[in-house]
């Protein structure tokens, strides 16, 4: 048995793809602003907490790091005789043109 596509069938099928691909499109500019939001609020919450974890694993590091320095400073030894110039020579210059 062979089947013809009448017309009202054509006009009908072509009826419901040109609504369905419009209706598509309405939901699309509606509904992508809501989405893109979402996602982006998405991606900075994991940035936040991303940040977050670094400047608490850095301050767990500055904090051991404080608790392991010791500082000692070496005292001068007594014998030894300041003669009061601050160190170096002198040198003359000319300035250059």
């Amino acid at each position: 048995m062979v089947y013809q596509a009448d017309l009202v069938g054509v006009l009908r099928t072509l009826l419901i793809i040109v609504l369905v691909y419009y209706t598509f499109r309405m939901l699309i500019r509606v509904a992508l602003p809501f989405i893109l939001k979402f996602f982006a609020k998405r991606v900075q919450k994991n940035f936040e907490n991303q940040y977050k974890r670094q400047q608490g694993f850095q301050e767990e590091n500055i904090k051991s790091e404080k608790d392991e320095i010791k500082v000692t400073i070496p005292n001068k030894p007594k014998d030894q005789k300041h003669d009061g110039s601050k160190g170096g020579e002198y040198i003359d210059f000319e300035e250059v043109e």
